[in-house]
């Protein structure tokens, strides 16, 4: 059995998917069960789905407007909030609201900041081809001229 050619493949392939196998229980065993990666990314989705929700829910109503809209997801997220922590101050509230406005604010100034500079870039790419195709056209109407 074990000159077996089929046998030893059949071994092989046995063996590589044991080495899966147990490398995955260690890694559970020492698994971080609070990244906040994900679940910040799964609440940021969670949100963009409630205020899309909302968005369409609001633009059907009569007396609709941003404003309420705006309002009605400021309440849904204190509501959330306080469900978590009911003792929350409200000074702590209003610190934790606007160290998330700043951080969100410059985030976004980053972004457009960096947007502009590879606008800005790009722009100055094309310049610099078509100042050289107009170089080269002047080039070809001058020797036309001089024959």
């Amino acid at each position: 059995i074990l000159k077996n050619p089929y046998f030893r493949k059949a071994e092989e392939l046995w063996n590589y998917i044991q080495t899966f196998v147990s490398k995955d229980k260690r890694e559970k065993e020492k698994r971080d069960y609070f990244d906040r990666g994900i679940l910040k990314n799964e609440h940021d989705q969670a949100f963009l789905m409630a205020f899309i929700a909302n968005k369409s829910f609001i633009s059907s109503s009569k007396n609709s407007t941003e404003t309420n809209m705006i309002n009605q997801m400021i309440w849904r997220l204190i509501d959330n909030i306080l469900d978590t922590d009911p003792y929350l101050s409200e000074d702590r509230l209003l610190e934790m609201f606007e160290k998330q406005i700043r951080i969100i604010q410059d985030t976004n100034r980053k972004r457009e900041n960096s947007i502009l500079h590879i606008l800005e870039d790009r722009l100055n790419r094309e310049n610099e081809k078509m100042n050289s195709i107009m170089m080269l056209f002047r080039k070809e109407d001058n020797h036309e001229e001089s024959i």
